[in-house]
Parts: structure tokens; C-alpha cells; sequence
């Protein structure tokens, strides 16, 4: 874990100094209800391995761009319906390459101004995830 990243997560309260990342496991993506990825990149590899996720495979940008067209899910609602309701329109070739749009860039290897750029983005954009899954 870099100096820089583990320096500027400090900042939020977070305390990375045990987190490792890791590959992801198809039978952990296949029991889970939400699966985020920060780039496309990411939903591709898990949608590879595990095609029917894709319905609940998102990055978080175009979770919070597509929940804030749709709405927050509704009380009434289960988390699966309106994952499916997001889902709506949806093609796999939306995976294909990168996007401004949809992802958040990796700053790895970058300065800590970079880190402290994307955490604050994930701070922000958390929020509002929360806000639109339970209202």
C-alpha cells in the first residue's frame, strides 16, 4: 500500500495500513447482491467470469448517474428490483473500453495530491450511493 494513499485515507478517518488487495472470487460475486468496481475494466473481468452479475455490476459513477435518472430505491422496494430497475437499457458493450464518464481513475504510483483527488471523489460519491439506496 503506498505512503501517499495510506497518508491521505488518515485524512477521512481510515486507517489502510492492513488492507491488501486481492483477485476476486466467482462464487464471492455470485453470492453478492452489489458488486462496484471503479473502472470498466473491473466490470468486464467480473462479468467474464460471472455473466449473470452484470445486472448487479456497476461502476460507482454510473451507479450514482443512473440511480440519480431512477430515483432512490423506495422503501417497498428490495435492493435486487431496484439494481434491476438501474439495469434497465443496459447493453454489455457499455463495458467495452474506458470512460470519463464511468470511471475513476487508479492513481497508482501517484502523488498524494492525486490519492487525496480520488478519495475525495469516493467520499462524495459514497454518500450519495447511500443516499440512494436507502433513503
Amino acid at each position: 500500500m503506498p505512503a501517499e494513499l495510506q497518508q491521505e485515507a488518515a485524512l477521512y478517518g481510515l486507517d489502510l495500513s492492513a488492507h491488501a488487495p486481492r483477485r476476486f472470487d466467482p462464487e464471492t460475486i455470485a453470492r453478492a447482491d452489489l458488486v462496484i468496481g471503479m473502472e470498466r475494466s473491473h466490470l468486464r473481468e467480473i462479468v467474464l467470469a460471472d455473466p449473470p452479475s452484470f445486472k448487479k455490476t456497476f461502476t460507482l459513477r454510473e451507479m450514482i448517474r443512473r440511480g440519480g435518472q431512477t430515483g432512490p430505491r423506495r422503501e417497498d422496494q428490495t435492493l435486487v428490483d431496484w439494481l434491476g430497475h438501474l439495469s434497465d437499457g443496459r447493453r454489455h458493450s457499455e463495458l467495452l473500453g474506458s470512460s470519463p464518464l464511468d470511471d475513476i481513475p487508479d492513481p497508482v504510483g501517484g502523488s498524494s495530491k492525486e490519492y487525496r483527488t480520488m478519495l475525495t471523489e469516493l467520499a462524495t460519491a459514497t454518500q450519495t450511493l447511500h443516499s440512494l439506496i436507502w433513503p
